[in-house]
């Protein structure tokens, strides 16, 4: 499995070695296996990986966070295009957001409503004139948005508003239902807390009597940005129709694993790519390695009696108690 860790863009990599009808394997642009494995004459296996947003959880796939751009049919970061609203991906790169402060439930408004409006306010499917993130009863102040966009990002702008204002929407006539007081907080992904959590810090921005329906804040330069915070400061109740992230640039990294390719015993002798750097290579990096050997999966996977905790983890399937418990079985 071949793994790199990308701010060039790779074109080709072959990696050649003495294991008798298997000579070389050549994989990328111009190669006979494309980057997902398709065209290899050998056996191959989905890679799994870790979430970038949870540690805990294994995923499979050949680009963590489809943050590979693979339309030139060579690897390369994602180059954000302008005007690009990046918030509208974030849970399918396997992001969050969530409301933490947000705790009473009625038979009206439950819990899943919750969870489909907040993945509404992101979302930039129009005719969002039914729905919004509505704080109209008690508890107004201290409410909390928080979100992960799912890797890190370089962000220019960042902007947020209720109906009827950016988007038309004669039915929901609630313009006048802005934030009124806010904080912003932002983290770039890397200062976190030991247990991996964001530190926030001070407010990117922050505003006592704002009188904008629509708010929008530029980022000048802009900044890396992998989660945010929004606070609201005031009583008076406000919704949210939409929450707008627009980046700029390529991202600050990004994560290629090849399929395993089964070639029986092997040893690898030569590794060579094709390599070209975009702008001022000394800004940049590449990172390749590979690994060998007679397992199909970086991870060991345990099960436990969940009414017995204090009982041994097992990391052998429940139908064959000889064989390693596996992604699909976990």
């Amino acid at each position: 499995m071949l793994r790199s860790l990308l701010a060039h863009s790779l074109a080709a990599f072959v990696l050649t070695a003495p294991v008798g009808a298997l000579d070389t394997l050549s994989v990328g642009l111009d190669a006979p296996i494309d980057w997902d494995g398709t065209g290899a004459a050998i056996g191959t296996l989905d890679p799994e990986y870790r979430s970038l947003v949870d540690p805990n959880v294994v995923l499979i796939g050949n680009a963590p966070g489809e943050l590979i751009d693979f339309s030139q049919r060579v690897l390369a970061p994602r180059e954000l295009q302008e005007g690009e609203n990046i918030a509208s991906g974030t849970l399918e790169r396997g992001g969050t957001i969530a409301a933490p402060t947000v705790l009473r439930f009625t038979a009206d408004f439950t819990r899943e409503d919750l969870i489909e409006t907040l993945a509404e306010i992101l979302s930039d499917l129009a005719g969002g004139e039914t729905q919004a993130f509505e704080r109209k009863g008690d508890d107004v102040r201290g409410t909390l948005i928080i979100g992960d966009l799912g890797a890190r990002f370089g962000v220019n702008r960042f902007r947020f508003y209720p109906r009827n204002t950016v988007h038309p929407a004669p039915t929901a006539a609630f313009q006048n239902d802005f934030l009124r007081a806010f904080e912003l907080f932002v983290n770039d992904g890397l200062n976190l807390t030991a247990d991996g959590f964001p530190v926030w810090g001070s407010p990117i921005a922050e505003e006592a009597q704002n009188t904008k329906p629509v708010v929008d804040i530029e980022f000048d330069p802009p900044r890396y940005i992998r989660s945010f915070r929004l606070r609201s400061d005031t009583p008076i109740p406000f919704e949210i129709d939409e929450i707008e992230i627009y980046g700029t640039g390529f991202l600050p990294t990004a994560t290629y694993f090849s399929d395993i390719f089964a070639t029986g015993l092997a040893a690898w002798g030569r590794i060579r790519w094709v390599e070209k750097a975009v702008g001022d290579s000394a800004q940049s990096s590449l990172l390749i390695s590979t690994r060998s050997g007679n397992d199909d999966t970086p991870f060991v996977f345990h099960r436990q009696r969940t009414d017995k905790r204090t009982d041994p983890e097992i990391p052998f399937y429940i139908i064959e108690p000889t064989e390693p418990l596996r992604l699909v079985e976990f």
